[in-house]
C-alpha cells in the first residue's frame, strides 16, 4: 500500500460487534465490511464474487468459495477465502430457504475475504491457547544442534581407522548406552523427544552401494536435528523416516 494510513482505515475497530447463539466469538454484519470497503476503498475500487458453491450433506451447511478484488496502489489485487453457513429447517426438518442459506455463505466469504485486508481482523479470535516465548522442545533442539553439529561434522572428516586396530567391541559386556559419556555439555547421553530413551550408537547395515557404519550417540543425534528438527533415538528417527516417506 502507499503508505500505512490505508491499511489503518481498513483495520480501524468498529464501534461494536455482534455475538450469537451457536456462533463462535464475537462478529461483523456484512453491512459494516461493506460499508467500511466503500468507504474506505471506494465505491468502484472493490468487487466481489462467489467463485464456487457446493453443500456439505453431513455438515448440512452451504460452502462459498469467495473472491474479492480491490484496486490499491494502481493495480488490482485479490484475496480468496471460504465461508458457510448452516443450512435452516423447520421443526419438520424441511429446508426454510436454500437461497438465504446460499446468501449467507456469500456473506460469510465476503467478510473473511475482506478481514485478509485487516477489515474486523482484530475480532479473529482462535480456541487455541497462546504460548509466550519458544516451545521447549524446540529450544532444547537448538541448544543440542550447537553442540551435535560441530561433533557430527569432525566425526565425519576424522581418517579412517586401519584395518590393523580392531574396532571396540561391541557385546553384552559393554557399559549400557545410558551410561556412556556423550560429547554433550551434560556429560550424559541426550534423549530422545518423542520417547525419552536415552540415545545409543546404532549400527547402520549396508545398502545401496553405501557402506556400512556405525554412527556415535552425536551423530544420531545431529541426524535428528537436520532432517526431523528434533533429537531422536535411532527406533524413533527410522520410524520419522517412514512417515516421511509415505508423505512423500
Amino acid at each position: 500500500m502507499e503508505d500505512d494510513g490505508l491499511y489503518r482505515l481498513l483495520a480501524e475497530p468498529f464501534g461494536g460487534y455482534y455475538t450469537a447463539e451457536g456462533v463462535f466469538g464475537p462478529f461483523l454484519s456484512g453491512e459494516q465490511v461493506t460499508t467500511r470497503l466503500n468507504e474506505v476503498l471506494g465505491v468502484g475500487l472493490w468487487q466481489f464474487h462467489v467463485i464456487q458453491f457446493s453443500v456439505d450433506q453431513a455438515a448440512d451447511e452451504v460452502v462459498a468459495l469467495g473472491e474479492l478484488r480491490a484496486f490499491i496502489d494502481g493495480q488490482w489485487i485479490t484475496r480468496q477465502q471460504f465461508g458457510g453457513q448452516k443450512i435452516k429447517r423447520r421443526k419438520g426438518g424441511e429446508i426454510n430457504s436454500l437461497a438465504d442459506d446460499h446468501k449467507g455463505a456469500a456473506t460469510d466469504a465476503m467478510k473473511k475475504c475482506a478481514s485478509l485486508l485487516g477489515v474486523g481482523l482484530y475480532l479473529m479470535v482462535s480456541s487455541a491457547t497462546w504460548h509466550q516465548g519458544v516451545p521447549p522442545r524446540q529450544a532444547e533442539a537448538a541448544r543440542t544442534a550447537r553442540t551435535a553439529r560441530p561433533a557430527a561434522a569432525a566425526a565425519s572428516q576424522a581418517p579412517a581407522r586401519p584395518a590393523a586396530v580392531p574396532a571396540a567391541p561391541a557385546t553384552a559386556g559393554d557399559a549400557p548406552a545410558q551410561d556412556r559419556p556423550s560429547d554433550a555439555a551434560t556429560g550424559r547421553p541426550p534423549k530422545c523427544m518423542q520417547c525419552e530413551q536415552p540415545l545409543a550408537e546404532v549400527a547402520i547395515p549396508a545398502r545401496g552401494g553405501r557402506p556400512a557404519e556405525k554412527w556415535t550417540v552425536n551423530k544420531l543425534r545431529y541426524q535428528g536435528l537436520r532432517k526431523h528438527g528434533m533429537v531422536l533415538c535411532s527406533d524413533c528417527y527410522r520410524a520419522a523416516n517412514a512417515l516421511a516417506a509415505q508423505a512423500g
